[in-house]
């Protein structure tokens, strides 16, 4: 009874707030940042979290620049344009298998390397599970949604309902949220993916990849004990690191959740979470 009337309350609030201007934007497209060293180590696909602005993935992709790696930023269906248009969640993993394409093939003889953040974590490893072809040399995860919180599995009920582009408010900092509201069936689509991964069908695929996992012990959405649970359930824990971060973003407004740059993180922890990247990704 309380997710049905969680749904009804979503699917009025989501009614008022659906759009009829669209928002085109040339910065939230698919883009290259190469870096500049003489001798590149890799190359990055880097995706994305739920209505996040793609581009503000940025300091991420600038940073693995400074470290060596060309780093090609995603744009996921549905965030490069406003539209009424729904779309299954395949659609996603889709894009995800298209951007490590173009990236490999853009790239042949470098290593490729994948970075998901939030919904962009989830989905790469949903695609590692789904695609042998897909292998890359090493995984860094930022707050994955691998071990969502009881609060936000209340939205799984809207995989009961028919798939609808009704939106609902979206109260995160507009310097971070690509549209201010969230298609309804993007939540659905999340919550099939979600499902997907509980039990990983290859998880030998996954457990040959190093991975480093980054997340918020006060993370809103996202359970840092749960994603450690996941880990050890899926047999990944051998090559699979978890490291906390303690968040003290710029704006105290800001959710833990979002772990993505200097101001959400605070200049220190920024810091130190580079470090920590840098340090995996110069291996054993």
């Amino acid at each position: 009874m309380k997710l049905l009337s969680l749904a009804c309350v979503i699917l009025l609030i989501g009614c008022s707030c659906r759009y009829s201007e669209l928002l085109p934007d040339a910065s939230e497209q698919p883009r290259w940042f190469l870096s500049s060293a003489p001798v590149p180590r890799g190359a990055f696909l880097v995706v994305h979290g739920l209505n996040q602005r793609p581009s503000a993935m940025e300091a991420l992709c600038r940073f693995l620049n400074a470290l060596g790696f060309h780093a090609y930023r995603l744009t996921l269906s549905g965030h490069d344009r406003f539209s009424d248009e729904t779309f299954p969640a395949s659609q996603w993993r889709e894009d995800v298998a298209r951007g490590a394409e173009e990236v490999q093939k853009r790239f042949p003889a470098l290593p490729l390397s994948m970075l998901g953040y939030s919904l962009g974590g989830l989905l790469t490893v949903d695609a590692l599970d789904h695609d042998p072809n897909l292998s890359p040399q090493q995984l860094v995860l930022v707050a994955p949604a691998l071990s969502l919180r009881t609060v936000v599995l209340a939205a799984k009920v809207l995989q009961l309902l028919p798939a609808t582009s009704f939106r609902t408010a979206n109260f995160a900092p507009p310097g971070y949220r690509r549209f201010s509201g969230t298609p309804l069936f993007w939540y659905s689509n999340t919550a099939d993916i979600y499902d997907e991964t509980r039990t990983l069908a290859h998880p030998q695929r996954l457990a040959a990849i190093p991975a480093l996992v980054l997340i918020s012990p006060d993370d809103e959405l996202v359970s840092a004990p749960g994603v450690g649970e996941w880990i050890d359930e899926n047999g990944l824990s051998a090559r699979w690191k978890l490291e906390l971060v303690g968040p003290q973003p710029a704006d105290p407004g800001l959710h833990r959740h979002l772990i993505v740059d200097e101001a959400s993180v605070g200049r220190d922890e920024w810091r130190r979470m580079q470090q920590m990247i840098g340090e995996f990704l110069k291996g054993p």
